[in-house]
This record gives structure tokens, sequence and C-alpha cells, in this order.
């Protein structure tokens, strides 16, 4: 909750507070020619980033294993776009500073940690884009849905094949 209050409302007043003291020096125009270019190369940045990091992220995390190093490095420069997409000068300075691979490499890294400790205590549940509330419940086979950790104890046995 803590840190969704930060991003989500007290870096957007920062943001727009800092917007609000430049404008003067910048002008209307100067201000809202920095905001357009810097979505429009935010806007760009997204889409090379695109679709098929979240897709590998997602493979990684639900194959239970961390995603490597290039993947975290594709994913921190997708959030970096994003940040420019943003409106204002905080966002803009994050989502530029994550397109430099020197920046990336050492929080990939953090990342990376983090993620290991989260998947070994079982913290970390990835559903598939598309994944209904009903793929997620009982089956004819059995569960869909066990925990990380859950032993399911199953026995085998023949079944006659009906042709």
């Amino acid at each position: 909750m803590g840190f969704l209050f930060l991003l989500f409302i007290v870096l957007p007043l920062f943001d727009l507070a800092l917007l609000l003291r430049l404008s003067p020096r910048l002008g209307i125009v100067g201000t809202v020619a920095i905001l357009v270019v810097m979505g429009a190369l935010g806007i760009t940045l997204a889409r090379r980033q695109g679709q098929r990091v979240v897709a590998d992220f997602q493979k990684a995390l639900a194959g239970g294993r961390v995603p490597e190093g290039g993947i975290l490095n594709r994913l921190l420069a997708l959030v970096g776009a994003v940040f420019l997409i943003t409106p204002g000068v905080i966002t803009d300075v994050l989502g530029l500073l994550l397109q430099l691979p020197f920046v990336r490499a050492p929080l990939a890294l953090l990342l990376s940690g983090y993620l290991k400790r989260q998947i070994a205590g079982g913290n970390v549940r990835i559903y598939g884009l598309g994944t209904t509330r009903d793929d997620r419940q009982e089956t004819e086979v059995g569960r869909a849905n066990f925990r990380p950790g859950e032993v399911i104890d199953t026995q085998g046995e023949e079944v006659e094949r009906k042709d």
C-alpha cells in the first residue's frame, strides 16, 4: 500500500509542483513541448520493448525461474518508457535514467535477488493473459491451482483405452 501510495499520489504531486515552478521560466509552449516530446519518446520506446518482454517475464516466473538479466533489463527499460509517457519532470528523469544500461544493470541485479526471495517464499503467483477464474477451479484431472510448496500426492493407476 505504501509503495503504491508513493507511486500514484506523492510522485505526481511532486511532479506537478516542479512543473508549475519550471513553467514560468520555460513558458507555456516550452513546457507543453517538453511534455509532448518526452511522451512521444516514451511511446516509441514502449512499442519497441512491447509485449514480448512482459510475456518472457511471465513465462520465466510461471516456470518457477527468476527471469535472467536480459529480460529484467528489457523490463526496466519498458518501465522507463512508461515513466517517459507519464507527464512530469521527475518521471521523465527517471524514465531517461532507466534507458541507460549502466543504470539498469544494478537495478536488474537487485530485482533478481528480490524475485529469488519471493519465489523461494512462495509469494509469486502468475496467471497468464486471458486466464479466467474457471481455469483455476477444479478440473477433471485434479486441482489446477496448487500453491508453491504444497504437496500433491497421487497414485498412478492403469486406465484402459476406449477406442
